[in-house]
C-alpha cells in the first residue's frame, strides 16, 4: 500500500512537470494581430506612422496579462480582410459579424456597438434612409459591412474608397457629398479637417458591434484570446477608454441644476420679449419678411447648386458662344476626369469626342450642341459614343440639348443633357451577340462558318483581335484548336493535354482571368507552362459546356501588350455567353456528324451506298460530264474470316481493304462501301488506261499489305461510260467482270486462307515439337491393327493433321493457360469443333473431314461435347483419334505440365476406358505400344 503511495506521488509530480512545461511552451507562443489601420479612436496612426487608440492599448494589456507576444499589424481593412482569409493572421480585430463572415470566422462575444448613419452635405435636403439614397453616388470604405447592408437596401451607386480619411478628404473636396460610415471615425475625421459643419448625419442605419475572430476551427486561439481579454478589469477598459475619449467635465446631477437655472431664465427673457413686441411690432414684422426672403433665396440657390452637383445625369450649360458656363460632377464623371481643375475651360469641342454606333467619328456640326446652336431646335435623345481617351475605353451616353431664348427670341444658353446607357447599350450588344450566335447555329453550313461567326459576334462586345476555340478530345487526350486568330495557336492544329492556360480551364472547368503578374506567379511555382518566347500580358478564358455540365472546350482572348484593354463587365462578356456558344457549337458538331453519318460509312469512313446511289443520280442527269468510270471492289473470304476468326478481323480486314481503296484512287475518284464486302469507285475523266492503272495500283498495294495474318484479296471489274450507256449500265458491267474475276480467283483465295489457317495452327507451341506427326504415325497404326481400308487411312492422316484447326480461332490466353480454365473459358475452348467444322465445309479439300472435325472431343459414355453423343454412334475415325491424341499428349511436354512416362499414360488411358476412350480401342492401342516399347 505504502508503495502504491508513493508511485501516485511520483505520477502527480511528473504531471505538475508536464503542466509547468505546457505552461512555458505556450507563453513563449507569438500572436499575430490584423485591424484596420484607420479607425479612431480605436485603431490609428500618429504624425510619425505608429500606431495608437484604444485596441492598441487593450491588446498591450492582453500581452501583459497572458505572457504571450502579440504582433499587431494594421492597413487597409479590404486588405486585412484577404490577407485574414489567405492565413496570414491569427486574428482579425474592428470586424462586424454577418452572415457571409460567420461562414469563415468564429467570433469572441462583442465588446463595442458602433452606430452607422448616413452622412450628407447640409445643403442636401431629405436624406433620412437608405431608400433616400437612391440617385446619389455613395462613398464607402472597401471591404466594410456597410457595402453588403447598402446593396440589400438596392443602393448600388457606390464610390469604394480605401478608407475612412480618403473617404472624408474626398467629402473635403466635394468628390462626394454623401457617405456611409461608422460614426466614432467620421466625426474624429470631420473635425480634423475642419468640415465637421458643412456635413449632417441621419440616424443609423443599422448598428455594428465590433468582435475579434478567428479563422473557423481555430477554437483553442478563440478561447486563449476570450480568456485573456476577461483577466482586464473594468476600471482598466474605464482607464483607457478615458485616455482616448476624454473624462466627462459635468456631473448628471450639476447638468440637471444647470438646465433648472437656464430655463427659469429663458422664461423671464421670453416675458421681456413679449413685453417688448409691442413696441416693435411693426418694423419687426417687415423686417422678418425681408429675412424670410432673403434666407429662402439662398436656400433655393444652395438646392439648386446641390442639386445639379449630384444629379446622376451629366449636365453642361454653354453661353451663346458655345463657351462653357456649368458643367456638374457628374458630367466630368462621364468623360473619366476626376474633378473640375483636371477639366478645360473650352468650348463645345474641348472635352468630348463623340462617336456614332457605328464607330464613325462625330463631326464638329453634328454634335448636339453645335445643331442647337445653328439650327435653334432642340435635340432629342440621341444616343452616342463618348471616346474617353485617358480609359481607353467608349461610354455610351443618351444626349439631350435645349436652347433657352430671351423675350426677343436670342438664344442665351444650351442646356445639355447626358444620361449613362452603357449598360442598356451592351445589354442590347449582348441580345444581339446571343442572337446572331444562335441563328449561325441554324444558318451556316458547316463549323468553320459558326466559329468565324461567334468571333465576330463577341469582337463587338470586348476587344478580341487574338481570340480562339479548343476543343478537348478526350479519347485521344488531345486539344485541337480548330479556330484561331491568334499566332501561338494555329488554326486546325492540335496539342497533347498538358499544364498550359486552356488546360487549367478544361481541368478545373471554371473561367480564369490572369494579367501579366498573376501569369509570372503561375509560371514560377510551375502551375502553368507557357511559351517564353511569346509573353502574355492578359489572358481570359471561360469553360465550354454541354447540357449535362460537362467541359468539352473552352474560347479565350489573349494579348501580348502592356495594356489590359478590360474591365470588370468586359470580363463577365466572354463568361455570360459561353453557355450560348456552346449550345451552338454542340448543335452544329450534332448536324454534321448526323450528315456525315447519312452519307459515311462508319466502319470505314469511306461513303455509303446512299451516297455512291445519289452520286450515279447526279451522273444521269448531268449531260456535260465528261466520261466517267465505276470499279467495283469485292474482298475475298470475308465470310470464311467472320466464322473463322470472329468479326473483329473480318472488320479489320475491310478497314485494311478501305485504306488501300483510299491509298490506291486520286483526287478524281469518289470511293463508297456498297455492301457488306463489296466497294465501289467512280472515276471521272475516265479512260479504259486510267481504270486499267487503278486496278494494276490496287494489286500492288495489295501485295505490299501485311497488316494481319490473314492475307487481303480483292476482285475487281471495272467499266466506262459511253454516249448511249447510262451509269446504271456501267454498274452492271463493272459487277459482272469483278464476278468473273472471283470465280477465276475462289479457288486459289480459299487455299491461300486456308493455308494461312495451318501455318497459324503449326506456329503453336506444342505443334512445333511434332504433334501432328506422331498423331499421323500413332492413328495410321491403330487403324491398320483393326483393319481399316487404305483409303480410309488417307482421310485419317488428313483428319489427324487438321482436327484442331478451329483452335486458330481461340485466344493463346486461354490455349496456353497452365491452370484450370474458368467456365467461360472452358466454353470458348469448346467452341473450336465448331469454328473447325466451318472452316473445312468452306474448303473442297477438308470438307470430307468435317464431321470429324465438329465430333472429335465426343465421350464414349456420352459426356463429350459439342452434340453429346455416345458410344458406335461416334465416329470411328474420331474415336482412334481421342485415344492417340491423349497418348501423346500425355507423353509430352505441354506450357502447363511435363511428360508422362509410357507407363503411366497407359494406365491413365484404361483409367478412362469406357467413359472418354472406346474400351476395344484401348485394349489394342495398348497392345500396340506394348510392341513397341
Amino acid at each position: 500500500m505504502g508503495r502504491m503511495k508513493f508511485w501516485l506521488i511520483l505520477l502527480y509530480i511528473f504531471s505538475l512537470f508536464l503542466i509547468s512545461q505546457t505552461a512555458a511552451s505556450a507563453a513563449a507562443e507569438t500572436l499575430n494581430v490584423v485591424m484596420d489601420d484607420n479607425y479612431p479612436p480605436y485603431v490609428f496612426r500618429d504624425d510619425h506612422g505608429h500606431l495608437q487608440g484604444i485596441l492598441i492599448d487593450q491588446w498591450a494589456l492582453w500581452e501583459k496579462r497572458t505572457g504571450i507576444k502579440v504582433n499587431i499589424s494594421a492597413m487597409e481593412w479590404d486588405k486585412a480582410q484577404r490577407c485574414m482569409q489567405t492565413g496570414g493572421f491569427d486574428v482579425i480585430d474592428t470586424i462586424f459579424l454577418n452572415a457571409e463572415r460567420a461562414k469563415v470566422y468564429d467570433f469572441t462575444p462583442p465588446y463595442a456597438t458602433i452606430e452607422v448613419p448616413i452622412f450628407f452635405n447640409k445643403n442636401i435636403s431629405g436624406i433620412e434612409n437608405t431608400d433616400s439614397l437612391k440617385g446619389f453616388k455613395v462613398g464607402v470604405k472597401k471591404g466594410d459591412n456597410a457595402i453588403n447592408v447598402l446593396r440589400q437596401h438596392g443602393v448600388k451607386d457606390l464610390v469604394e474608397f480605401d478608407s475612412y480619411e480618403d473617404i472624408v478628404l474626398a467629402a473635403k473636396k466635394q468628390q462626394i457629398v454623401v457617405f456611409v460610415m461608422d460614426k466614432p471615425p467620421a466625426l474624429y475625421y470631420l473635425y480634423k479637417l475642419g468640415i465637421q459643419n458643412d456635413f449632417r448625419a441621419s440616424a443609423p442605419v443599422y448598428a455594428g458591434q465590433f468582435h475579434r475572430a478567428v479563422t473557423q476551427g481555430n477554437t483553442a486561439i478563440l478561447k486563449e484570446v476570450v480568456s485573456g481579454f476577461s483577466q482586464i478589469s473594468d476600471a482598466e477598459y474605464s482607464a483607457i477608454d478615458n485616455r482616448w475619449l476624454g473624462d466627462t467635465l459635468l456631473s448628471p446631477e450639476y447638468i440637471n441644476r444647470l438646465l433648472i437655472a437656464l430655463s427659469a431664465v429663458c422664461i423671464i427673457v421670453l416675458g421681456l420679449v413679449l413685453w417688448n413686441s409691442s413696441l416693435k411690432k411693426n418694423v419687426l414684422s417687415k423686417t422678418q419678411e425681408l429675412t424670410v426672403n432673403i434666407a429662402a433665396l439662398q436656400r433655393s440657390e444652395r438646392r439648386y447648386r446641390g442639386l445639379l452637383s449630384n444629379l446622376n445625369v451629366g449636365i453642361i450649360v454653354y453661353g451663346p458662344g458655345g463657351n462653357i458656363v456649368l458643367r456638374n460632377q457628374a458630367y466630368l464623371s462621364l468623360l473619366g476626369i476626376a474633378d473640375h481643375l483636371s477639366a478645360g475651360a473650352g468650348g463645345i469641342d474641348a472635352d468630348i469626342s463623340f462617336v456614332h454606333e457605328d464607330g464613325s467619328r462625330v463631326l464638329p456640326d453634328e454634335q448636339p450642341a453645335r445643331r442647337v446652336m445653328l439650327e435653334k431646335v432642340p435635340v432629342y435623345d440621341d444616343v452616342l459614343g463618348i471616346a474617353r481617351q485617358n480609359k481607353g475605353d467608349i461610354l455610351w451616353v443618351q444626349v439631350s440639348a435645349f436652347p433657352e431664348v430671351d423675350c426677343s427670341g436670342n438664344l442665351e444658353q444650351i442646356i445639355v443633357t447626358m444620361v449613362d446607357v452603357t449598360e442598356l447599350k451592351r445589354t442590347e450588344q449582348l441580345q444581339a451577340a446571343l442572337y446572331r450566335i444562335s441563328e449561325s447555329s441554324r444558318a451556316t453550313n458547316n463549323l468553320d462558318e459558326l466559329y468565324r461567326d461567334v468571333h465576330q459576334a463577341i469582337g463587338k462586345l470586348i476587344f478580341a483581335e487574338h481570340f480562339y476555340i479548343a476543343i478537348y478530345d478526350e479519347r485521344e487526350g488531345k486539344i485541337e484548336f480548330p479556330y484561331s486568330t491568334d499566332v501561338s495557336h494555329k488554326a486546325k492544329s492540335s496539342r497533347i493535354f498538358g499544364r498550359g492556360l486552356t488546360d487549367c480551364v478544361l481541368q478545373t472547368e471554371q473561367e480564369l482571368y490572369v494579367n501579366a503578374q498573376m501569369l509570372n506567379k503561375l509560371i514560377n511555382e510551375g502551375d502553368i507552362v507557357t511559351n517564353p518566347a511569346m509573353p502574355l500580358s492578359y489572358w481570359h478564358g471561360v469553360p465550354l459546356k454541354t447540357k449535362d455540365d460537362k467541359t468539352f472546350g473552352v474560347i479565350a482572348v489573349q494579348g501580348y501588350d502592356d495594356k489590359t484593354p478590360y474591365n470588370a463587365s468586359d470580363e463577365e462578356v466572354l463568361n455570360f455567353v459561353s453557355s450560348q456558344v456552346a449550345m451552338a457549337i454542340e448543335r452544329k458538331r450534332a448536324e454534321e456528324k448526323l450528315i456525315y453519318l447519312s452519307y459515311h460509312d462508319f466502319l470505314t469512313g469511306l461513303y455509303n451506298r446512299a451516297y455512291f446511289e445519289q452520286e450515279l443520280q447526279r451522273l444521269e442527269s448531268a449531260s456535260d460530264l465528261n466520261p466517267h468510270g465505276i470499279i467495283i471492289f469485292d474482298v475475298d473470304g470475308l465470310k470464311l474470316v467472320n466464322d473463322t476468326f470472329g468479326h473483329s478481323q473480318g472488320d479489320s480486314l475491310l478497314i485494311r481493304a478501305a485504306d488501300v481503296l483510299q491509298q490506291s484512287l486520286d483526287t478524281d475518284c469518289i470511293v463508297s462501301r456498297i455492301g457488306g464486302d463489296e466497294f465501289a469507285a467512280i472515276v471521272f475523266k475516265a479512260t479504259e488506261e486510267k481504270l486499267n492503272f487503278i486496278c494494276t495500283k490496287v494489286k500492288d498495294k495489295i501485295s505490299a499489305d501485311d497488316k494481319g495474318p490473314i492475307l487481303l484479296h480483292i476482285s475487281m471489274g471495272h467499266g466506262i461510260s459511253s454516249e448511249k450507256s447510262l451509269p446504271i449500265d456501267v454498274f452492271r458491267i463493272a459487277d459482272n467482270r469483278m464476278y468473273r474475276d472471283k470465280l477465276h480467283r475462289q479457288k486459289g483465295t480459299r487455299g491461300n486462307i486456308i493455308q494461312t489457317l495451318k501455318q497459324m495452327l503449326t506456329e503453336r507451341d506444342y505443334i512445333t515439337e511434332g504433334h501432328a506427326e506422331r498423331l499421323l504415325i500413332l492413328a495410321e497404326k491403330l487403324a491398320k491393327s483393326i483393319g481399316m481400308q487404305e483409303l480410309d487411312i488417307a482421310d485419317l492422316r488428313l483428319f489427324a493433321q487438321f482436327h484442331d484447326i478451329g483452335k486458330v480461332g481461340i485466344s493463346d490466353r486461354i490455349l496456353n493457360k497452365p491452370g484450370l480454365l474458368t467456365p467461360e473459358e472452358r466454353q470458348q475452348m469448346q467452341r473450336h469443333c465448331e469454328i473447325g467444322h466451318r472452316i473445312a465445309l468452306s474448303s473442297p479439300d477438308l470438307s470430307p473431314i468435317a464431321d470429324w472435325i465438329l465430333k472429335h472431343q465426343e465421350w464414349w459414355n456420352g459426356g463429350g461435347y459439342p452434340l453429346g453423343m455416345s458410344g458406335e454412334a461416334i465416329p470411328l475415325e474420331c474415336r482412334i483419334l481421342a485415344i492417340v491424341d491423349a497418348y501423346d499428349a500425355m507423353t509430352n511436354d505441354r506450357p502447363y505440365r511435363k511428360a508422362m512416362d509410357h507407363e503411366a499414360a497407359v494406365a491413365e488411358l484404361k483409367s478412362c476406358s469406357g467413359t472418354q476412350f472406346d474400351p476395344a480401342l484401348v485394349i489394342k492401342f495398348c497392345a500396340l505400344t506394348m510392341e513397341d516399347q
